[in-house]
């Protein structure tokens, strides 16, 4: 067995994910056993079969690179690996798999990746910027999992647009397509699916 312990964080960028891939392809051609330390989420995720996640030397969860990415079961992984948007709430109802959620934001319907949610409890609604996309101006109420706003801010990143869309009080950070209108100010709707929004327990 290898153990590697942040063994490409001296290196720049692009030499960085060239060496993440070699060192993929070299263990799966030898069939190797391997613990890699790392800090760099994007590179756990590249490189692993199964990713432990810890915090404060104590097991927090662990699972397949998917699994952890789409659907943690706590607050800290979701914000460790990738970006989130946090959103508090209680739960109004639970059933069928599904959680309804109420929150400052309006009521969100998601799912409970812990199975061990109920009625009444307090938590964090978890929904990464790539699973909200705009919508187009409803007509009457703002159905479930719509959220409206403000475009505030808006960066070309290449692949997308990263920008963050002011709700109330909470600012969320989504990707849009680079065609969009980027005008600051101009009025937006994101929507979400209910298999995009996790609900997590609240953590202390």
């Amino acid at each position: 067995m290898l153990l590697f312990d942040e063994p490409l964080s001296n290196l720049d960028a692009r030499l960085r994910m060239e060496m993440r891939s070699e060192l993929r392809r070299i263990q799966k051609q030898t069939g190797l056993s391997s613990i890699y330390v790392t800090h760099d989420q994007a590179e756990a995720l590249a490189v692993s079969d199964w990713i432990v996640v810890m915090r404060d030397g104590h097991i927090i969860e662990r699972g397949r690179p998917l699994d952890i990415y789409r659907y943690p079961r706590h607050v800290f992984t979701a914000q460790f690996f990738g970006t989130t948007n946090l959103i508090a709430g209680t739960v109004e109802e639970a059933a069928a798999g599904q959680l309804k959620v109420t929150t400052p934001l309006g009521a969100v319907v998601g799912i409970d990746p812990t199975h061990s949610i109920a009625r009444g409890a307090k938590v964090r609604v978890s929904i990464r910027p790539e699973d909200l996309s705009p919508l187009e101006p409803p007509g009457g109420s703002v159905p479930v999992n719509a959220f409206e706003g403000l475009l505030t801010f808006a960066i070309f990143a290449g692949t997308a647009v990263e920008a963050e869309v002011s709700c109330q009080d909470a600012t969320l950070q989504c990707l849009l397509n680079r065609e969009a209108d980027l005008t600051p100010g101009r009025a937006i709707t994101l929507r979400a699916r209910a298999d995009a929004c996790l609900v997590l327990p609240e953590e202390s």
